[in-house]
């Protein structure tokens, strides 16, 4: 059976802009969650829901465009391009919150602390500073959200295109 494809892409944008939105909610409370600890208790089954979410997105996309009709393979396209959006969408206040942090000397704080934690075990200082190297750049630290984020969701929409195919016989 030939699957339409023609509005993949459309449902994708749409659907990967509002899962894009729900991770930058995710990232803000992220953020606060450093300064009132209790947000922490909501950030953390956010991330647990990722992977619901974009269940949901590709069971509307099937139900809105397909007829009720979709494969493994193009629900596997889909969440790849659903995780793709909206990685870019949420790169913008990643790369504003790489830039100004590290202004701030955040992530220099961040390396004395790991490197004091490496000393206390033994492990090697050099390792870990060079791993630190990529935080002097926010361009370098986006671009790795993104192909951290499309990764993922890359793995993660294996199961979830199993689990919402669904054709008539």
């Amino acid at each position: 059976m030939n699957e339409d494809k023609s509005q993949l892409i459309r449902f994708a944008m749409q659907f990967g802009l509002i899962f894009g939105l729900y991770w930058c909610l995710n990232l803000i409370l992220m953020i606060l969650g450093n300064f009132l600890p209790l947000l922490n208790l909501i950030c953390l089954p956010l991330i647990f829901l990722v992977p619901f979410i974009a269940y949901r997105f590709t069971i509307a996309y099937r139900r809105m465009a397909l007829n009720d009709q979709i494969g493994v393979f193009h629900a596997w396209q889909f969440g790849n391009l659903l995780y793709f959006f909206a990685s870019l969408i949420v790169s913008l206040p990643c790369y504003f919150l790489f830039r100004y942090l590290s202004a701030t000397g955040y992530f220099t704080n961040m390396l004395h602390e790991v490197t004091a934690l490496a000393d206390k075990f033994h492990m090697n200082k050099a390792d870990i500073e060079s791993s630190f190297e990529m935080l002097n750049s926010p361009i370098k630290m986006t671009m790795q959200v993104i192909f951290s984020s499309v990764f993922w969701g890359i793995i993660l929409s294996i199961p979830v295109a199993f689990i919402a195919r669904k054709k008539n016989v």
